[in-house]
């Protein structure tokens, strides 16, 4: 593989791509009452959770979806095992109060939470991994356990990668034993 600077421009374009399939995959999930962008006719997307039970904790602000979990909106798709929502508590009724038709004491995302067998697409590009947590309040995204990002033939391997979104800045990890590993073609080449 060349390791020259069109090397490192390229790797640099692949991972604004991965980081922005990635973003776009679990953040449609962080905007109030799972909102997201309006439509031409001022509608937001509609976004389908499918699972096989789905338990809200009031008291602890979570949404638990549990069982071949599938999240879908527009042309990107997450698959997992389980997936935790937590909600930051938001004032009702008085000053401060929010006019979210969340249920009472609901209110933004703080933290999502999707483990095992954790697939996300958006297009041909593709991140698996063992569990994904997106922390609204750094822009933060940790994808952990066999992260693997592919987009056509081009493949990154590596244990753990850390995407910090406000900032545009990302970080794929090995292990002692395991190292990173990037295959990349040039465009349209195998």
């Amino acid at each position: 593989m060349n390791a020259g600077p069109s090397a490192g421009k390229r790797l640099s374009v692949l991972w604004i791509r991965w980081m922005y399939a990635v973003l776009m995959g679990l953040v449609l999930l962080s905007a109030p009452a799972f909102q997201g962008p309006a439509d031409a006719a001022g509608e937001a997307p509609p976004l389908e959770v499918t699972s096989r039970k789905l338990t809200i904790e009031g008291g602890k602000n979570l949404a638990v979806f549990s069982g071949d979990v599938k999240v879908t909106r527009q042309d990107v798709t997450i698959l997992c095992d389980a997936l935790q929502v937590h909600y930051r508590s938001v004032p009702r009724g008085g000053e401060g109060a929010s006019a979210s038709p969340l249920p009472e004491g609901m209110g933004e995302v703080d933290r999502i939470v999707a483990t095992g067998n954790v697939v996300i697409r958006k297009g041909t590009r593709r991140l698996t991994g063992d569990e994904a947590v997106y922390t609204a309040r750094e822009e933060k995204m940790v994808i952990t356990g066999h992260a693997v990002m592919e987009e056509g033939n081009n493949v990154i391997r590596g244990n753990r990668v850390v995407f910090f979104l406000d900032r545009n800045l990302g970080t794929v990890e090995g292990t002692e034993t395991s190292r990173v590993k990037a295959t990349l073609f040039p465009d349209g080449k195998k």
